[in-house]
């Protein structure tokens, strides 16, 4: 018994000092009583399971406990194998410690026996193994990845002995190895490799071992028939004195710095030989790194002045900095990999340069940008071919003439938009056919044939053609024909250029009969009448015959005009110039002068008694009663008669003649012819009288000249001043231009005072240059001083005389009646005037007398003087403002200025400026004054702010229409009321009552029929137009039976009717 406690103890001390080795090796002990699965283990153990002191008690249950769920079943089943197989039980697993972090454990254990041999217990050891276990994952790691490095890697390894000898060979293209490892693996390296390679190896080797670094190094191996390129590097493991020795194919590297090396040459070859301009540009700065020779020869500039000297944005124009930026940037941030833009540069020498430039990075993708490149072209040609073919087709497409293009075969090829609109037909009603569609079948074949003879001779023809459009109607055309041809001088094509001239043709018919005949009685004017004088002079020198050139005056006409008004005036005149036909010949002319003053042909007179019997029935035809508007108006007439040859002298002579013998009648007694007689004509001794006293007026000094300012109404300017003679008598005072200017008429002293007029306009001119004053000054030219064959020699000699005045500001105011001479002879003197001279020419009293369209569209005239016996009645009468609304519309086709004489109102202003004419002279802007008092005019002169306003004003055609029509209803009204409000002794006359002839009325009737308004609103203008017109004759029937007060109250129902147009006109525009 003791000795078994002896041994008990014995084993307890074993225990014990198991413990401590145990606990000191971190190893936890563990025993399981099988019968109570009760336990016994060491503090190690508890603590590995995150206790820091020994547990009351620790069961097999709470052992489970710590395990991890996911291995708990996993122990438990093996812990159970192991009972029940009695065998030792060992394994890994994971717990949870108490703080509850995850460790590792490795735990065993086995069975114990009691003295009997009976199972016991089971015990063991447990130890925490999580830090060995990392380490474990740790190296297998590394061996992974190391394997993986080898494999991943294209290099070929070699371990060596330290004399060579192959031991051991990686690789992963065994291709590139010079020989099968198997037949290597043992042998040298030196000794493998061809004696060459074998003899750097050793050289290697042996360097190798003497300094103990590593060596690198290149060589060549032939392999698979091709030189491969390879990097060797070799170095000693330090452990074991073995070598190591990686060696890589850089075959493709080299080549690829081989083919780098080539592309670089050929880049520096392109880039410096390029036919375009190349440049690297730097993407921070923005400064130009390297640019070729190309570029610069661009913009002017060296290669030195543009290396790191230029900014982009110094050389681009300004309009095409902000684009050129942009590009710029969709490069830098990466949105675009190229941009192509066009832009301009400004060369070094300040012209500007077209480019077309593309931009490309010289980046990869999420690189940082460090410079791009630019490719430049120049297309600066390019652009202005461009730009000249834009102006072509604008040209094409916007003139106002029409083109039409044809093949060398004259079929149709292109028109532009104004060809579809003079002609209608469409753009696809012509192509591929013949310009025949346009022929109206007027001009003959020989016209044609003539015009193609000239375009083939010259290349091109000239002229007018009527045509006729799409809807049949013919249409008047100023045609120019051009043929195009190639290098080899072979037609083409041809190019038909062409205006529409019908209105303008239009325009000169009815200018060409008023031109010739009088708008009121339809008679020839005085320029037919002249063409007809001078056809019966030379018919009286070829028959002998002689021709009695007669001049009648009405007797009492004025009173007529003026009790009845002009509308009874007309009438009577109408009825004079019938009757006078009525009594001559066909052959005979009978022309309307001015007023009520006529002029008579009569052809082939044999005797005396042939004149006489033809005047005495014009004198009794005309002695018969009028009846106008059922009121008997009876009138004579006095005559004068002057035959030629036996009075030879030149239209303006005879008809002056006959005006003598005329008012001889009239002073006879009126109602009868008289004879001129030469040798009684005591006007002929009094007109000579007068030239004396006239010639001793000048060389007394006792004229001057009167200036009479011309404006701009539309901008309110001053620009010129008509010079005016006047002649001041030491006895009879001031007399008028017109008591002594038509006595030197065709005299020699009408020569020697017009150049006394120019002499003195120039000195005055000349002393307005010192004052700082700048005027156009206008001289008049009468027509005998124009043909004198000193005029120019005299004119260039007073110019001569001043020679600080600019010529321009002298203008030389033509006459029209001057131009009824030679238009050869004419045209030469005022052109020899202006071209060598430099003064400017016009024509004055425009229609007053031979108004033909071929003498002012030939004539080199600047300016048109509209007369003011038209300016003067425009608001009354609609014959006047026809005129000159025709005369406006003329110089405008035949670019002339246009200027109004004889302004009297703000309204006639207003009306031409309506109308289209901007000049103007007359007493509504001043009255003609002495040159001492023109300064101060000047200085106080204030323009019309009534005309200013309205040349401000933008008004379309409708509008500027119904402004006319305001202005004539105004001075109808007007006119209307004063007469009414006037006393009956008055002389003032009364406005035109008739509604057919009534100014108002005319224009109602026009707008009708140029349908520029709506035509209902119109009609009702119209009713209330005739309305006014009723009221008003009640009105006037009133005053001329004497009764005034009641015609003065009806006034009021007048100024209501007027208000009524008035409303009606406000709402014509909208």
């Amino acid at each position: 018994m003791k000795q078994r406690q002896i041994m008990v103890n014995q084993t307890q001390q074993n225990k014990s000092r198991l413990d401590l080795v145990l606990e000191q090796s971190g190893i936890g002990r563990w025993e399981l009583i099988l019968s109570d699965l009760s336990s016994y283990r060491s503090l190690r153990h508890d603590i590995i399971f995150g206790y820091s002191s020994l547990l009351p008690k620790w069961t097999y249950g709470m052992f489970l406990e710590h395990i991890i769920p996911e291995e708990r079943d996993y122990v438990d089943k093996k812990f159970q194998e192991a009972r029940e197989n009695k065998t030792d039980w060992y394994l890994e697993c994971q717990i949870m410690r108490k703080d509850g972090e995850i460790r590792s454990i490795l735990v065993s254990g086995g069975y114990t026996f009691d003295i009997n041999g009976q199972t016991k217990a089971m015990s063991g050891i447990v130890q925490d193994i999580t830090e060995l276990k990392q380490v474990g994952i740790n190296l297998l790691r590394q061996s992974a990845e190391l394997e993986s490095l080898f494999n991943a890697l294209p290099d070929t390894y070699f371990r060596m002995m330290s004399d060579g000898t192959i031991l051991d060979c990686r690789t992963q293209n065994k291709d590139k190895l010079y020989k099968n490892p198997q037949s290597f693996i043992g042998q040298r390296m030196q000794d493998v490799l061809p004696k060459k390679i074998g003899k750097i190896f050793q050289e290697k080797i042996e360097k190798l071992s003497q300094v103990n670094k590593f060596t690198a190094f290149k060589y060549e191996l032939m392999l698979n028939s091709q030189v491969m390129h390879f990097d060797a590097r070799i170095n000693i493991i330090p452990h074991n004195g073995q070598l190591i020795c990686v060696i890589r194919d850089v075959t493709e590297e080299v080549k690829s710095k081989e083919s780098l090396a080539d592309s670089e040459q050929l880049f520096r070859s392109i880039f410096e030989q390029a036919a375009i301009g190349v440049a690297l540009i730097s993407a921070k700065e923005g400064k130009f790194i390297r640019i070729n020779q190309r570029f610069c020869d661009m913009l002017g500039y060296s290669v030195d002045e543009m290396v790191n000297e230029k900014h982009f944005t110094e050389l681009t124009h300004p309009d095409d900095l902000l684009n050129s930026i942009g590009s710029r940037e969709k490069i830098l941030n990466g949105s675009q990999r190229e941009v192509t833009i066009e832009k301009r540069y400004i060369h070094k020498n300040g012209h500007i340069i077209w480019v077309k430039l593309t931009i490309s990075p010289t980046w990869q993708v999420g690189e940082q940008p460090h410079s791009h490149i630019v490719v430049v072209q120049d297309i600066t040609k390019r652009k202005k071919n461009e730009e000249k073919l834009q102006l072509l087709a604008r040209v094409f497409s916007d003139t106002h003439e029409g083109i039409m293009i044809t093949d060398a075969n004259q079929v149709i090829v292109d028109v532009n938009p104004a060809f579809i609109k003079i002609t209608g037909y469409s753009h696809e009603d012509v192509i591929g056919k013949s310009p025949r569609i346009l022929s109206s079948g007027k001009q003959s074949s020989q016209f044609y044939a003539q015009m193609w003879q000239s375009i083939i001779e010259h290349g091109h023809w000239k002229g007018e053609v009527w045509n006729r459009n799409k809807q049949g109607v013919l249409y008047s055309e100023l045609l120019n024909i051009s043929s195009l041809t190639n290098d080899d001088d072979e037609v083409t094509h041809y190019v038909a250029v062409f205006s529409d001239i019908t209105s303008i043709k239009h325009q000169q018919d009815k200018l060409n009969l008023m031109a010739h005949y009088d708008v009121l009685t339809n008679l020839p004017n005085r320029a037919l009448f002249v063409d007809r004088f001078h056809q019966s002079i030379a018919h009286s020198k070829r028959t002998g015959h002689q021709l009695a050139v007669c001049f009648l005056d009405l007797d009492d006409f004025k009173p007529v005009n003026d009790n009845y008004g002009h509308e009874a005036g007309d009438h009577l005149l109408i009825e004079v110039a019938k009757r006078i036909t009525s009594c001559i010949r066909e052959e005979d002319t009978v022309s309307r002068q001015g007023g009520d003053e006529f002029a008579i042909l009569l052809n082939d007179i044999k005797s005396a008694s042939q004149y006489e019997s033809t005047m005495q029935r014009i004198h009794q035809a005309l002695a018969l009663p009028y009846f106008i508007d059922g009121i008997q108006h009876n009138i004579t007439a006095s005559s004068g008669i002057t035959l030629y040859p036996l009075d030879d002298g030149d239209i303006d002579t005879l008809l002056r003649h006959a005006d003598h013998a005329m008012y001889q009648s009239k002073l006879s007694g009126k109602h009868r012819s008289v004879l001129y007689s030469p040798d009684s004509d005591q006007r002929i001794i009094e007109k000579n009288l007068q030239l004396e006293e006239i010639e001793q007026a000048l060389a007394n000094g006792e004229f001057q000249l009167y200036y009479q300012p011309k404006v701009n109404m539309l901008t309110g300017d001053v620009f010129g001043v008509e010079a005016l003679i006047r002649w001041f008598h030491p006895e009879k005072g001031l007399i008028p231009p017109l008591d002594f200017l038509p006595d030197i008429d065709g005299t020699s002293l009408e020569c020697v005072l017009g150049d006394w007029v120019i002499n003195e306009a120039l000195q005055q001119l000349a002393k307005w240059q010192l004052q700082g004053i700048e005027l156009e000054v206008s001289v008049n030219i009468s027509s005998n001083h124009l043909h004198s064959p000193s005029f120019f020699s005299v004119l260039e000699a007073s110019l001569a005389a001043y020679p600080s005045i600019n010529a321009q500001f002298l203008q030389l105011e033509i006459l029209e009646s001057s131009a009824l001479g030679d238009l050869n002879t004419i045209t030469n003197i005022i052109e020899k005037c202006q071209k060598r001279l430099g003064v400017g020419a016009s024509l004055d009293d425009f229609g007053t007398g031979y108004s033909s369209l071929t003498h002012l569209r030939s004539l080199p005239i600047n300016t048109i003087k509209i007369d003011q016996s038209f300016v003067r009645d425009m608001l009354d009468d609609p014959s006047d403002y026809s005129i000159i609304d025709g005369v406006i519309s003329l110089t405008k086709s035949f670019n002339r200025q246009v200027i109004a004489e004889g302004v009297e109102t703000t309204n006639h202003g207003l009306m031409l400026l309506l109308m289209g004419c901007e000049q103007a002279q007359g007493y509504g802007i001043a009255k003609p004054m002495p040159a001492e008092d023109l300064c101060s005019w000047l200085k106080d002169y204030v323009p019309n702010q009534r005309w200013l306003l309205c040349g401000n004003k933008q008004l379309n055609s409708k509008e500027s229409s119904i402004e006319i029509f305001t202005l004539i209803t105004s001075q109808w009204r007007n006119r209307f009321r004063n007469k009414i409000l006037s006393p009956p002794e008055d002389d003032k006359p009364w406005p035109n009552l008739n509604l057919k002839e009534c100014h108002c009325g005319n224009w109602i009737r026009l707008k009708i029929q140029e349908q520029l308004f709506d035509k209902r609103s119109l009609l009702q203008l119209e009713q209330a137009h005739d309305d006014a017109h009723v009221i008003a004759q009640e009105i006037q029937h009133k005053y001329q039976s004497g009764d005034i007060k009641s015609a003065r109250a009806n006034l009021i129902a007048f100024e209501l009717a007027f208000n009524v147009m008035g409303d009606i006109t406000s709402i014509l525009n909208t």
